[in-house]
């Protein structure tokens, strides 16, 4: 139906992504991290990230996509096959 949902635990926020999600309200300095959950992951590409994707591979196992940081108010992360989790982390709920 075109909806998209998103599960909040007051920290953190985690949306289920089969092509794309973009953010238009992030914080420079959020984090944003991108978890394969099947078993591989196709053609990443990440835009207004400390450190970009372009067409990336992730698999099971090793963090590539953990904790990356916004650069820019304007966030997307985009993948061709497979399913991601794609979390954010605002900066302020970090602070003690």
């Amino acid at each position: 139906a075109g909806i998209r949902g998103s599960i909040f635990d007051g920290v953190s926020q985690t949306w289920l992504v089969d092509r794309e999600i973009e953010f238009d309200d992030a914080q420079p300095g959020d984090l944003l991290s991108v978890l394969p959950i099947t078993p591989q992951v196709g053609g990443i590409s990440t835009k207004g990230l400390e450190y970009p994707l372009h067409g990336a591979d992730l698999a099971f196992g090793p963090a590539l996509g953990i904790s990356n940081v916004f650069v820019d108010r304007h966030a997307s992360v985009r993948i061709e096959d497979g399913l991601i989790l794609v979390v954010r982390t605002k900066k302020a709920s970090l602070q003690p």
